[in-house]
């Protein structure tokens, strides 16, 4: 019901969604993107070697989507109980979040594990959130990610494509 309630004002935003689209002579903030000195070295080389390298993107699909529980105590101190692996960060992020020393921010976990990566630093997103609301209902509150999203908003690593170009001489060089 609140997601449906958000009003957002955003227009149109131009989408470049290959590499290349996204690489040319010059950026988007004008700057000239030149490599003459390194072509001269590679054209004057004996041997030159070149070719492009894709990889795929890969999210991180761990078990458990993102979650967090958090309960308020005797004001101002909160109790935050989180699946991530890197529990200072979320206790600096929630205090931060909420206006607390970090000593009066205590995170809880039950089990470290099956992350794959995506528990390290994400979590902090939903237990700062959790934490903010626990804090101005005065009541505990769960967030549980649905799978789709957990996808959404915890980002992964993004597919790419690099072109090399290696000059040497004869003798290794």
């Amino acid at each position: 019901q609140t997601a449906a309630a958000v009003k957002s004002q955003a227009g149109p935003v131009p989408n470049a969604h290959t590499y290349t689209i996204i690489v040319s002579p010059k950026d988007e903030h004008g700057n000239e993107n030149t490599q003459a000195e390194v072509d001269k070295l590679i054209d004057a080389s004996e041997k030159v070697v070149s070719d492009t390298v894709m990889m795929s993107g890969q999210g991180h699909f761990y078990f458990e989507t993102q979650n967090s529980l958090a309960v308020p105590g005797e004001a101002p101190k909160m109790t935050v109980h989180c699946s991530g692996q890197n529990m200072s960060l979320v206790q600096s992020v929630v205090a931060r979040a909420c206006g607390l020393p970090t000593n009066e921010v205590t995170v809880k976990v039950g089990r470290v594990g099956g992350g794959f990566g995506g528990k390290e630093s994400r979590p902090r997103f939903v237990a700062a959130t959790a934490a903010i609301a626990a804090q101005k209902t005065g009541r505990p509150v769960h967030i549980i990610l649905q799978r789709h999203d957990d996808m959404l908003s915890t980002g992964n690593r993004h597919a790419f494509q690099a072109t090399y170009r290696v000059g040497a001489t004869k003798a290794g060089k």
